[in-house]
């Protein structure tokens, strides 16, 4: 972030937001090249920390945005700034000067004196879209701006598409009263009458012979009888 300078104090005072860019080896501030910064940016939701270019924002979400870097590195004037339309929360106000110089996706964090770390900003999302980019400056006196690497936030992944309900079976068309009725279908005609089997032969009878009448005929002996 970008931080001008008091000339009487000899502490950089506030850059009013996006008046020039603020990336290392950019646009000359306090008559210096900015360089990159020791320090880096971490983001907390609650208590979590998320991680550079893989953590998904909410739109939901109030986000805490945080310098931090070497527990000897000093900051008196600090400037966050976001893209993608994320948009700092944080009123800043320091040696008598009205905030003002902020605008939603930029913020001026200063302190009176030389602070530690780390330094903060409230960031939010609900008018956010694509992914969110944050990144911040900052010096110690005037002079050379440091700027930390930018931290990426994702969009938030959209959900599955869910399944379309299944269509109903089509209706039969409406009856046309004007149309005959239609007649009930015939039933199977019944086949027709089988012919009866043939007996089977009845077996040849044996004669009862106690009804048969024999003729007996006695045959002699011999000439002249017995």
């Amino acid at each position: 972030s970008t931080l001008m300078v008091s000339a009487v104090v000899g502490l950089p005072s506030n850059l009013p937001c996006y008046s020039r860019s603020l990336e290392a080896g950019g646009d000359p501030i306090m008559g210096q090249i900015p360089v990159e910064s020791s320090t880096s940016i971490r983001i907390l939701r609650g208590e979590t920390i998320l991680v550079d270019s893989v953590s998904e924002y909410s739109t939901e979400d109030q986000l805490t945005v945080e310098i931090i870097g070497p527990a000897d590195t000093s900051i008196a004037r600090a400037q966050f700034r976001a893209t993608g339309g994320a948009v700092f929360t944080t009123p800043f106000s320091s040696d008598g000067e009205e905030p003002g110089q902020d605008s939603p996706s930029c913020s001026n964090a200063f302190t009176n004196s030389w602070s530690s770390m780390p330094l903060s900003a409230s960031l939010t999302f609900s008018d956010a879209t694509g992914d969110v980019v944050i990144w911040a400056g900052h010096a110690a006196a005037f002079g050379t701006v440091s700027v930390t690497p930018s931290f990426t936030l994702k969009m938030p992944s959209l959900p599955p598409p869910s399944p379309s309900p299944a269509s109903p079976a089509p209706l039969p068309p409406p009856l046309n009263p004007n149309s005959p009725t239609p007649s009930p279908p015939a039933p199977p005609s019944s086949p027709p009458p089988s012919s009866p089997s043939p007996s089977p032969p009845l077996p040849p009878t044996t004669p009862d012979l106690n009804d048969v009448e024999f003729d007996v005929i006695l045959v002699g002996a011999g000439a002249g009888g017995a």
